[in-house]
C-alpha cells in the first residue's frame, strides 16, 4: 500500500472510531457560530485532522494538488451563492456583512459542517442567519469533489444583494 492508501485507511478508521461523537455533532445542526461548537459539542481539532485542505500552499499537500485554481473559482462560487441564499431568504444587509468560515466537507462536495463567525451582522438578524446559513449548508454540494474529507476557511465578505 502506498503512504497515501494507509492515510486514508487510517483516517476512515479514525472516523469509524469517532463516529458516534461526530454524528451527534451534526444532527441538530450543520452550520453553528464559533461561540456555539461547545454547546453542539463540536470538536474542530478533531474536524481538523479528519479533514485534508481543499487547497494549501504545498499544493501536494491538499486534496487538489493540481485543481488549485479550480477550488478557489469554487470556493467563490459558494460564497456568492451563500449570500444569494441569503438574500432569498429574507436577510436584508446594505454593507459587505465580513466575517470567517470553516468548511468541512465530505468526498463528494456536500457540507458536513461549518463553523463560522460574523463580524458586523446586525445582532437583531442573527437567528435568521444562522437559520439560513444552517438551510443552505444542508442542501449545498461543493463544484468539486475528492478522494476523502477536505475542508476550505477563509475570511470573507458577503456582498449585499444589488437592488434593481
Amino acid at each position: 500500500m502506498s503512504s497515501r492508501e494507509l492515510k486514508q485507511v487510517a483516517i476512515i478508521a479514525l472516523v469509524l472510531l469517532c463516529a458516534t461523537s461526530i454524528g451527534g455533532q451534526a444532527q441538530d445542526r450543520v452550520a453553528v457560530s464559533f461561540d456555539q461548537v461547545d454547546a453542539h459539542q463540536i470538536d474542530i481539532s478533531l474536524l481538523d485532522s479528519l479533514h485534508v485542505p481543499a487547497a494549501a500552499a504545498d499544493p501536494d499537500e491538499s486534496a487538489f494538488p493540481t485543481q488549485q485554481a479550480e477550488v478557489f473559482k469554487a470556493w467563490r462560487g459558494l460564497l456568492g451563492d451563500l449570500a444569494a441564499h441569503l438574500a432569498d431568504g429574507g436577510l436584508e444587509w446594505t454593507e459587505p456583512m465580513r466575517g470567517f468560515f470553516r468548511f468541512y466537507f465530505r468526498e463528494d462536495g456536500t457540507i458536513k459542517q461549518l463553523v463560522y463567525n460574523m463580524r458586523n451582522l446586525d445582532p437583531a438578524h442573527t437567528t435568521q442567519f444562522a437559520t439560513l446559513v444552517d438551510e443552505f449548508s444542508q442542501g449545498y454540494r461543493f463544484a468539486l469533489s475528492a478522494d476523502q474529507p477536505f475542508a476550505q476557511c477563509s475570511p470573507a465578505a458577503l456582498a449585499p444583494p444589488k437592488r434593481e
